[in-house]
């Protein structure tokens, strides 16, 4: 297994509140070490206000998702349980994968929402969305007074192409792609001596 992290970089539906950026995506894309709270999106009392992020994909070389962790630096204060409503993250994977509540009271901290047991592909990661929604109804949903959300980071575990333990490059070509090496294939790689 490897492991990869990705930032937001377009939003192509923009419906929660902004502060402090240009653009939602903007206001969400601080490196996880350093997360900034002077920009930020916030649930603005709008029911089913949605933001959708797409991402830049760095990840390349993926045989198989296995697990999408959408990572959250955000605040929900004042949260009463309440039939009415609450916030919900989404990941879509080549289809949206359900939702999760993040609306619970929540202290400014970090917070791990996982879709694990996947079967994504390259072209799925390379299409992959996360959407908050303020809406969801029915019991352990919540209205919050205040949600924030400052910084958003994707991590994404996922099985490499190739043969186990050669899963590098070579002068920009996947391994998996060179067919043979000095006249012997890529394959057998591993049971040569000394390698």
């Amino acid at each position: 297994m490897a492991e990869g992290e990705l930032y937001p970089n377009a939003t192509p539906t923009a419906n929660w509140g902004l502060v402090g950026a240009p653009t939602h995506h903007e206001a969400i894309d601080e490196d996880r070490a350093s997360p900034n709270t002077g920009d930020y999106i916030f649930a603005n009392d709008v029911m089913g206000g949605t933001d959708i992020f797409d991402f830049a994909n760095t990840i390349d070389d993926v045989d198989e998702i296995t697990a999408i962790e959408v990572n959250l630096y955000y605040v929900s204060a004042n949260a009463d349980e309440n039939p009415g409503g609450g916030v919900t993250v989404d990941i879509n994977l080549g289809g949206w994968q359900g939702t999760k509540n993040i609306s619970k009271p929540h202290l400014l901290a970090w917070e791990a929402f996982t879709w694990a047991g996947l079967s994504g592909s390259q072209a799925d990661l390379d299409g992959l969305q996360v959407r908050i929604i303020e809406s969801g109804f029915g019991p352990g949903k919540y209205i919050p007074d205040i949600c924030n959300i400052y910084t958003m980071v994707i991590d994404v575990t996922y099985t490499p192409t190739g043969p186990a333990g050669y899963q590098h490059k070579f002068l920009g070509i996947p391994s998996a792609k060179i067919g043979k090496v000095c006249g012997i294939p890529t394959a057998n790689v591993g049971k040569i001596k000394g390698v």
